[in-house]
Order: structure tokens, then C-alpha cells, then sequence
């Protein structure tokens, strides 16, 4: 079992402290791809964990269940960026307009680019944790 911050010895707080100061004063690492859609260029970034518990809450509806729909809209606006920028290309107000939309469109090019930011993110993580 953990032991609680009054628990510890002096050594094992400072131990602590040097590790949590190293995680949390690095800058965070996001990956991303760039996707090219008719000419223009878009950066597609792999949420942080403060998009995905935003995204999450947004999908949920009422009865419990999750809308796929909603949450791809949701996830291409605080996904998609203006490259090397912190500028987000999508807004909510284009959400009608991503819905008329197929996947053989820029939502389904961007989704899989999602889904692969994603799988990357875990890779990188596995291989670098080794």
C-alpha cells in the first residue's frame, strides 16, 4: 500500500518531489500527424487528457449512451489545427456543416488521422518506456 505523504521519510519526499518536478515542469508531448486535404495542410493532434474527459462528457447523452457522431464532431474541433500553431481550424458552429459530410470527405481523412495520432501516442509511449 502507498504510503501517505506524512509517512514518508524526509529521503523518500525528496525523491518524490525530484521526480513529480521532472513530470510536471517537462512540456507536454502531443503527437500529431499532418493531413493533406485538397491542397491545404492540417495538423491533427491527439487529444490531452483534458480534450478527452471534455469529449467524453460531451457524447453522453441522457440515457447513458454515447453519441459517435457528436463526439467525432467535437474531437475534429479541438483536434484539428492550423499547423505548428495553437490556432483550431473547426468551430461548434460548423458542426451542421461536418454532419452533411461523409467519410470518403475531410471528416473521415481526419478521423483516421485521429485514430492514428492515438495509436502513435500509445507506441511512443510503450517504446520509450522500455
Amino acid at each position: 500500500m502507498a504510503k501517505s505523504i506524512s509517512e514518508q521519510t524526509p529521503e523518500e519526499r525528496d525523491a518524490r518531489k525530484e521526480l513529480r518536478d521532472h513530470l510536471l515542469a517537462s512540456p507536454a508531448v502531443r503527437t500529431s500527424k499532418l493531413v493533406q486535404w485538397k491542397g491545404k495542410t492540417f495538423e491533427v493532434r491527439a487529444p490531452s487528457m483534458k480534450q478527452q474527459r471534455r469529449l467524453s462528457k460531451i457524447s453522453l447523452e441522457k440515457d447513458g449512451s454515447r453519441d459517435d457522431i457528436k463526439s467525432l464532431s467535437y474531437a475534429l474541433i479541438e483536434c484539428v489545427y492550423v499547423p505548428g500553431t495553437d490556432v483550431q481550424v473547426l468551430e461548434v458552429a460548423d458542426i451542421a456543416a461536418m454532419e452533411e459530410r461523409s467519410v470518403d470527405d475531410f471528416v473521415g481523412a481526419f478521423a483516421k488521422a485521429l485514430k492514428e495520432v492515438g495509436e502513435m501516442a500509445n507506441a511512443d509511449e510503450i517504446e520509450k518506456n522500455l
